[in-house]
């Protein structure tokens, strides 16, 4: 029986017991190929790369090293930031579009702008109290960008971040418009202050949603451009500032005329000192 199998296992083509060296040789074949060289030859072979060399890569989520400005990082975490802005900014456009078109006329135009004012008595308030509060928004993004740009906040929470300082802009400016009230009552020119008051909110309304498609230049920019993506979006900031100084000045030149000594010192405390302190601020830091 012992016998007949070993005929039927020698008559088998797929048999391979009889083909394989011996056990010795075997081990000597081992010991003289040198590991690396098998390691090598292993297609399957799985090898384990640093870690350090790994995260060194110049990945568009990674943080920033070396001369490369924070901005330019973390693009991916401040996508959802632009397309949330990018759709509340078309939702506007939509459905305000003449009245949108009116306050943008009115930075230019005194008869527009006082138009404006006489029709928020109504619906209109609302709305542009909505557009409003969506500038703070906005202009948040920017300050923290401004931030990124120059490296002054960590570039791994954008949201937080972008939602402190958000607060921080509305607070400004609600602030500032409780003392254009308490100084009208004071001045006894409550007319003049709400009016100034409501050029606040036009030109702040609309300097937000110009800033909605600044802010994707100032983040997508090349390296090269980025600086010059920043102050263009400063000299916006500025511009509007300056043209919402005109029309306060238009609006209270009578108030001027009567008694400029409040005036003067509402301009210089509440409208110049801020700007020249955080004018200060950032030219230090550049």
């Amino acid at each position: 029986m012992a016998a007949s199998s070993a005929q039927a296992g020698r008559g088998n083509p797929f048999e391979l017991n009889d083909r394989l060296p011996p056990v010795e040789v075997e081990q000597e074949l081992s010991q003289e190929r040198p590991e690396e060289e098998s390691d090598s030859e292993n297609p399957f072979n799985v090898r384990y790369r640093n870690t350090d060399e790994a995260f060194e890569r110049e990945d568009l989520l990674l943080v920033a090293r070396g001369e490369r400005k924070a901005v330019l990082d973390a693009r991916g975490k401040l996508l959802g930031i632009h397309l949330f802005l990018l759709i509340l900014l078309g939702v506007f456009w939509s459905l305000m579009r003449p009245t949108l078109t009116a306050c943008y006329k009115s930075l230019f135009n005194s008869s527009v702008a006082w138009q404006l004012y006489r029709r928020k008595a109504g619906g209109l308030r609302s709305r542009l109290l909505l557009a409003y509060l969506f500038s703070f928004l906005s202009i948040g993004f920017f300050i923290y960008l401004l931030t990124q740009h120059f490296e002054w906040l960590p570039g791994d929470h954008p949201w937080v971040h972008w939602g402190i300082l958000s607060g921080s802009v509305a607070g400004f400016f609600g602030l500032k418009h409780l003392i254009l009230g308490v100084a009208g009552w004071l001045w006894e020119a409550p007319t003049e202050a709400d009016r100034f008051s409501f050029a606040v909110q036009i030109n702040t309304l609309l300097l937000g949603m110009a800033l909605v498609p600044a802010n994707l230049f100032v983040s997508y920019a090349p390296e090269e451009a980025s600086s010059s993506m920043v102050f263009g979006g400063l000299a916006l900031v500025s511009g509007v500032y300056v043209l919402r100084g005109l029309r306060g000045l238009d609006i209270g030149n009578s108030l001027l005329r009567k008694s400029p000594l409040p005036f003067l010192l509402y301009i210089c405390a509440i409208e110049i000192a801020p700007i020249a302190l955080l004018a200060k601020f950032i030219y230090e830091q550049v």
